[in-house]
């Protein structure tokens, strides 16, 4: 590995590399943006620790709960356009947010009513001369009142795998199969995935999960031994490196997929993934990484497949996102193969692990 270059390692080992690199300098803050992906829960385990241990401050912009949740001590929440301090743990965090979520929700019903009926007081006595002293005196209330904004609830995103024909038996087969680019990574690897079985691909970073499906996919060759997918498998692949035209928006990019589309009809499968009109006609290189893996999984919206490969695809989803896209998972019909390090995410969607090591 210390000969490889870096465009040849795994998300994961890159991550490790990255990481090693900012914890060996000398600093007083750490700044860490979502340190977590790509990382197996091993070292996801040692970077708890270590910054439990950290006798300086750090700040950590992540989505993944479980690991806030062991190292969290005080919370900022981006909420609109302010900014809310929750001093605790992210368990407190959660019920104190909840809590103002509700009571912020019942202040604004309050003063809508209120507003609803100081407007309609004033049109009705506005032009009475008894009672236009009394109109003006509740429209400089209403002019100087504090609006309170309703709750800004979470984008609701639809994302669905459209299922194409129907596949034999056998899907996969793979043969004494030996992963690597000089040396193999794991011993020859044997199995058989059937029609509409979900198979997580597992094991630890740099072991070649990435590997193993880039040599299915044949974007490299395998060493050894062989594969075979059935003649009817058509496949949808989804890969962990976020590679778009950066240069480009997300509009043109599903324009250029669809040029049949209208205008309406690409915002409208955008809106779908929660790309909301300006993001949609901003730079990829503006956006964040969650928005770009939303425009990767628009970009696959209207793709027939009955076999999907996806490899870490809840890198950068937040919490809702990855929700909604274990459901379509789930509700999928055709194969699935799934390289995680979530746990949480994909034991309800597979019916078992192939570990690597």
């Amino acid at each position: 590995v210390l000969k490889q270059t870096i465009k040849t390692l795994s998300g994961g080992m890159r991550a490790k590399v990255i990481l090693g690199k900012l914890l060996l300098e000398e600093c007083d803050v750490l700044l860490l943006d979502e340190p977590t992906n790509f990382l197996d829960i091993k070292h996801i385990d040692w970077l708890v620790k270590f910054l439990n241990s950290f006798p300086k401050a750090f700040i950590v912009v992540s989505h993944d709960e479980d690991f806030l949740k062991q190292i969290a001590k005080t919370v900022f929440v981006l909420d609109g356009k302010s900014i809310i301090r929750y001093k605790g743990d992210y368990n407190f965090y959660l019920n104190a947010h909840q809590l103002r979520m509700e009571n912020q929700l019942k202040a604004y019903k309050s003063q809508q009513k209120f507003i609803e009926k100081t407007k309609d007081y004033i049109q009705k006595n506005i032009v009475r001369a008894s009672t236009t002293k009394m109109a003006q005196s509740r429209r400089k209330i209403l002019n100087k009142l504090k609006i309170i904004h309703k709750p800004i609830a979470d984008k609701k995103i639809h994302i669905e795998f459209l299922y194409g024909i129907s596949t034999g038996r056998d899907v996969l087969k793979v043969n004494d199969l030996i992963i690597g680019y000089d040396e193999p990574l794991v011993e020859p690897i044997n199995f058989i995935i059937r029609k509409g079985e979900k198979v997580a691909i597992t094991g630890k970073n740099g072991i070649g999960k990435s590997t193993l499906i880039k040599t299915l996919m044949q974007v490299i060759d395998p060493l050894d031994g062989d594969f075979t997918w059935i003649d009817t498998a058509q496949i949808l692949y989804y890969e962990q490196d976020i590679d778009l035209e950066e240069k480009y928006t997300p509009f043109e990019l599903i324009h250029h997929e669809n040029p049949d589309h209208d205008r309406k009809q690409i915002l409208s499968v955008l809106a779908q993934f929660g790309i909301t009109f300006d993001m949609a006609n901003r730079p990829l290189n503006t956006l964040s990484g969650g928005e770009k893996t939303k425009v990767k999984f628009a970009l696959t919206r209207t793709h027939q497949s009955n076999v999907l490969i996806l490899d870490e695809p809840t890198n950068h989803l937040d919490k809702h996102a990855k929700e909604v896209l274990k459901e379509a998972l789930i509700n999928y019909p055709g194969t699935v193969i799934l390289v995680s390090h979530e746990k949480s995410f994909y034991e309800e969607i597979c019916d078992y692990e192939i570990h690597l090591s």
